[in-house]
């Protein structure tokens, strides 16, 4: 069960190389990234391999993640145009798995495959060529979801525009 105090992660990165060491049996280096409220790491081992390691807020609920995790799955396997990380799983064949941190404060984890590319900002000026094959896979994956059914799904999100007068 989620901490009933929400807080945000403080792992170091030598902490994430201990953790993707024990957990996945990967000796990788870690660079923290930017993130809203959970932290993410991204990870590269020694043949090149690339990683996005997150460890999510501990507000965060295992069915929420398994969400990301299954929607993710649902639409690699539908070979759209636009490509999706892959879950990667702990060496105990666990996609979520969780830890505490020296407080005791417990955090869900997971490791997902880097998708290299340019963030969406830096590829100034949008040309149509650029919106047309962003829009065209947007609307791939909006009917590939469709289909897609999971129990977390049904939840309030604050993102959500009908929650705007919140």
């Amino acid at each position: 069960m989620p901490s009933l105090k929400p807080c945000l992660p403080r792992f170091s990165e030598s902490d994430a190389v201990k953790i993707v060491r024990d957990l996945y049996g990967l000796d990788c280096s870690a660079r923290l990234l930017n993130s809203y409220s959970d932290q993410n790491f991204h990870m590269k081992d020694a043949a090149g391999a690339e990683f996005i390691f997150k460890v999510a807020n501990s507000a965060e609920t295992p069915l929420t993640l398994d969400l990301q995790n299954q929607a993710m799955t649902f639409l690699n396997e539908r070979k759209l145009s636009l490509k999706f990380p892959a879950v990667k799983s702990t060496k105990s064949d666990k996609q979520i798995t969780a830890i505490k941190d020296q407080n005791g404060n417990r955090f869900l984890l997971r490791m997902l495959t880097f998708l290299p590319g340019k963030m969406m900002m830096n590829c100034r000026p949008y040309t149509a060529g650029l919106l047309t094959h962003l829009g065209r896979g947007l609307g791939e994956m909006d009917l590939a979801l469709q289909q897609f059914a999971h129990a977390g799904a049904n939840r309030d999100l604050s993102w959500d525009l009908r929650n705007a007068l919140q």
